[in-house]
């Protein structure tokens, strides 16, 4: 999996602690949009969008930690 953050343009805390990074993620003739890093990161593991009602949570509650083993959806 492609860390999210090299394909970033820019990345930030976003409120309550949560990262967000902005890119081209729809393409690259797409203009740059924020997302959440961490709904980004579970989305490209399991190689889909996440449909309607999927959370993903942070095992040890801190919403900055974003490694894949702290995610669990």
């Amino acid at each position: 999996i492609k860390d999210a953050a090299s394909e970033a343009l820019e990345r930030r805390q976003a409120k309550k602690g949560y990262m967000e990074v902005r890119g081209r993620f729809e393409g690259p003739e797409e203009p740059p949009v924020w997302v959440s890093e961490h709904r980004l990161l579970v989305q490209r593991l399991i190689g889909r969008p996440l449909e309607d009602g999927e959370v993903v949570h942070h095992r040890d509650r801190n919403p900055g930690h974003n490694a894949l083993v702290n995610l669990l959806l």
